[in-house]
């Protein structure tokens, strides 16, 4: 049902304080739109894993709708705010249906080397 491509990984900083940045690109296999609720469980679906593979980590969610990219939830966030979109929409668009949904979502992990 989805695609999920790694676009790229790699290394940051030295020494004790090394990093690895992962960023990985999700789209749907039908090319149908993302809905919000989908992006929530992907994204506990990706924490899942790499908790259990890499433990404490940092996330960034990034999603592409028909406007721009929106950062949905930051590396310091706990969760993921896809209500931003509507209140940053608010006042800005008559309807803002179509902005409610995603092409594509960009993960974001940071984690130690």
């Amino acid at each position: 049902m989805y695609t999920k491509t790694k676009i790229s990984e790699k290394t940051i900083g030295k020494g004790k304080n090394k990093l690895k940045e992962t960023v990985v690109k999700v789209s749907r296999d039908d090319k149908k739109m993302i809905d919000p609720e989908d992006i929530t469980e992907l994204v506990e679906e990706l924490e899942t894993k790499v908790t259990k593979a890499h433990g404490k980590h940092k996330l960034r969610v990034r999603a592409l709708n028909v406007d721009k990219w929106y950062t949905l939830k930051g590396y310091d966030d706990d969760v993921v705010n896809v209500e931003s979109v509507e209140e940053y929409l608010d006042g800005r668009v008559k309807d803002s249906t179509k902005f409610g949904k995603f092409y594509q979502i960009e993960l974001t992990v940071i984690r130690n080397a």
